[in-house]
């Protein structure tokens, strides 16, 4: 069953946020985290605000977020949770995840 009130929390938490692999972090300090990689298509670097950033196990893959998203709110919230998480028109990925 949905739960609107959740979805709406976890979607502002979301907003403007940063979702990173923990392998890709560069450097890191209390106001800041820089990320780095390589991908085919060159030499990728940023730095943004630490607190803006969410530090994930594992590549940040639409199946590997929907996971992360439904550990974490199967503990914050105490209850098995199914997440949705969706990337374009008919992409996406599903994952379960209980307390």
């Amino acid at each position: 069953q949905r739960q609107p009130q959740l979805e709406q929390q976890w979607g502002a938490w979301l907003d403007n946020r940063y979702l990173l692999e923990e392998a890709d972090i560069a450097e890191h300090s209390e106001s800041q985290l820089t990320c780095r990689y390589e991908a085919a298509q060159g030499s990728f670097s940023i730095t943004l605000p630490s607190e803006r950033c969410s530090v994930l196990p594992k590549p940040t893959t639409v199946e590997n977020i929907a996971l992360w998203l439904a550990d974490q709110i199967a503990k914050q919230t105490g209850t098995a949770t199914h997440v949705y998480a969706f990337e374009g028109i008919d992409k996406g990925a599903t994952a379960q995840a209980s307390p």
